[in-house]
């Protein structure tokens, strides 16, 4: 009897071990294959930035600004510095093998801003009005462009969460233009009027013209080109869904054309207000070499 209780101790006692040997061995051998990409697979990603960047900033009042891109947590772009990146990327993934695949990412720049501001109007200031009537100077700008990126990419581990590195080119293009409508007129009387936006530039004779204020302020094309590395990692929180954040390292080659205006200013010679075209700055051309984030930094991808 004392022979049978020993062995039911014994027994009792090694059951644990057992348990926690055969848990041990379940995990050791968990199969990630159904969650991670495969060779043969491709992906469909989008860009989380805008809604991230909108999210970060309800709490320090800048949720109705302009988000720039070039920097993973947001910051805000003020008037009249556009974003020089897309803001709405989507990427594309083909995967060779489990670890080894090619992407391209296509980005999209569009950024449209209408203002208004209100001034006094100068023929009621000029009359003596007891309270003086408004008029409305208003500025529509219009920004557009976009990217391409291709670049093969390589991924490390085999569990939820994979680190991505990747290299390749990249090439992008934008272009800005600013309308500007006024609403006080230029006339033979009053040549200097009052404005919001571009104050009358008196005393720079341009074509007959003793001041004179800008209409439209442009840009050609401006474009850039070079390569792109990214280091990330890429977090499988279902299934073939991951959600992934990365920073890039970038040698680019910039080119800035020149900035047009066309402006308006009375010309006592013939007695009209005329309208003309200016340059106000030369292209110039550098290379860019830094940590500026490019396309989908932080992303949701869906592999198929």
């Amino acid at each position: 009897m004392k022979r049978i209780l020993s062995i039911m101790i014994i027994a009792t006692l090694a059951l644990p071990v057992f348990a926690s040997n055969k848990n041990d061995s379940t995990r050791m051998v968990k199969d990630y294959s159904q969650i991670l990409p495969q060779a043969g697979d491709w992906s469909l990603g989008f860009t989380l930035n805008p809604f991230v960047n909108f999210v970060g900033n309800m709490f320090n009042n800048t949720t109705n600004q302009l988000i720039d891109n070039q920097r993973i947590g947001g910051g805000v772009i003020q008037y009249g510095n556009d974003p020089a990146y897309p803001l709405i990327s989507i990427m594309g993934r083909y995967m060779f093998t489990d670890h080894f695949g090619i992407r391209a990412n296509i980005g999209l720049l569009m950024c449209y801003r209408d203002s208004s501001k209100y001034v006094f109007d100068d023929y009621s200031v000029a009359m003596e009005d007891l309270v003086p009537s408004m008029v409305k100077d208003r500025a529509t700008s219009n920004t557009f462009g976009g990217s391409f990126n291709v670049a093969a990419e390589y991924r490390l581990g085999k569990k939820a969460v994979q680190g991505v590195f990747s290299g390749g080119l990249m090439y992008s293009l934008s272009k800005s233009t600013c309308d500007f409508t006024y609403g006080n007129a230029i006339t033979d009387i009053n040549q200097n009027p009052t404005s919001a936006f571009h104050h009358t530039i008196i005393g720079e004779d341009r074509l007959g013209m003793n001041s004179y204020r800008v209409l439209r302020e442009s840009t050609a094309c401006t474009h850039t080109i070079g390569l792109v590395c990214s280091a990330g990692v890429e977090w499988f929180v279902a299934p073939k869904v991951a959600l992934g954040a990365e920073v890039n390292l970038a040698l680019l080659y910039q080119l800035t054309p020149e900035i047009q205006q066309q402006i308006e200013g009375y010309v006592p010679f013939v007695d009209e207000v005329k309208t003309t075209t200016i340059i106000i700055g030369e292209s110039y051309q550098g290379i860019v070499f830094g940590t500026q984030n490019i396309g989908a930094n932080l992303f949701m991808n869906f592999y198929f």
